[in-house]
């Protein structure tokens, strides 16, 4: 079944550190089909130009797992994991 999901999201936050509403967050969704199913691989970016603070965070989870987990996440980011569940109930239908 061909079906694949790749979103990029950056936007500007408040930096942790120092407070400073200059750092920027960046997300990458893609989804991806292993042997036991359907997988997202969510990877987290955050950087500040004021004062340097950085954090990374990366992870892959089945998607009826991050589906549930997506009050969780950002705005931006929970659009993204229901378009992805639901492109995935529908083409399961199909099937």
């Amino acid at each position: 079944m061909g079906y694949a999901l790749n979103e990029h999201l950056t936007d500007i936050t408040i930096c942790p550190r120092c407070s400073a509403p200059s750092a920027v967050y960046t997300y990458s969704i893609r989804s991806e089909r292993s042997d036991d199913g359907l997988y997202v691989k969510i990877v987290y970016s955050m950087k500040c130009d004021i004062c340097g603070y950085s954090e990374s965070m990366r992870g892959s989870m089945p998607l009826t797992v991050a589906y549930k987990l997506r009050h969780l996440f950002i705005p931006r980011v929970k659009i993204v994991l229901e378009k992805a569940y639901l492109l995935a109930e529908k083409l399961e239908k199909k099937v």
